[in-house]
């Protein structure tokens, strides 16, 4: 094979290698107290991924927000994301907020759940990163959890892997404030009969009728 027939070859071939460059992603995942979270989302493409990426969503955010949707069932995204876009280094920066993303159990115990292709890295405090490689994508999470959050741990099992911790929790108000509505009620109630019956017996009693005169 002539020389410059086999370099146009590898130019080719390190052309389509070169189209096909895995994509950068991180995810950073702050989640508060109430265990809703702001998401945000930013990635790195090659060539043709960005193309790729520009006709299906680039120009359609409602379409970013249906399949955000999905990735995100078991929670609710408060209001549309936001997304801002760099051309000249094809990268894109995706934020949404998250309602209830973590899921309460009881006693001020908090759950997360976290793909099965996702490693961990490291988890300390309120601190955790998991990754994931494959033939596309790079991907890293990192999640940030209340300050208050106690006993966070990391475990491996059912359709997906759990990030959890515990949060003290305030005492119910709503029953306390029912219980006090309850007792003012009936101490109204009590007052109300009392005033009725004494202002009964204090009203002046109606004058005999008139005798009628004899004829």
């Amino acid at each position: 094979m002539p020389w410059r027939i086999r370099l146009l070859t590898l130019m080719i071939a390190a052309g389509a290698a070169a189209s096909l460059l895995q994509a950068q992603e991180t995810r950073s995942i702050v989640v508060d107290e109430r265990g809703d979270a702001m998401i945000e989302r930013s990635f790195q493409c090659s060539a043709l991924q960005w193309k790729q990426w520009k006709e299906q969503y680039g120009n359609h955010v409602d379409l970013l927000g249906r399949d955000l949707r999905s990735d995100f069932a078991s929670a609710v995204i408060d209001g549309d994301p936001s997304v801002v876009q760099d051309d000249l280094r094809r990268q894109a920066v995706v934020k949404l907020k998250l309602r209830a993303f973590a899921d309460y159990r009881s006693g001020g115990q908090f759950s997360i759940d976290v793909p099965k292709n996702m490693t961990l890295v490291t988890g300390s405090g309120t601190d955790w990163a998991f990754t994931s490689s494959g033939e596309i994508l790079n991907q890293t999470i990192r999640f940030t959890l209340p300050k208050k959050a106690q006993h966070p741990h990391f475990s491996i099992g059912g359709d997906y892997n759990q990030l959890s911790y515990t949060l003290k929790t305030a005492p119910s108000r709503p029953k306390a404030l029912l219980e006090l509505g309850v007792v003012l009620i009936l101490v109204a109630g009590v007052l109300g009969a009392i005033s009725f019956r004494g202002a009964d017996q204090n009203a002046t009693p109606p004058s005999p009728p008139l005798p009628h005169s004899l004829p």
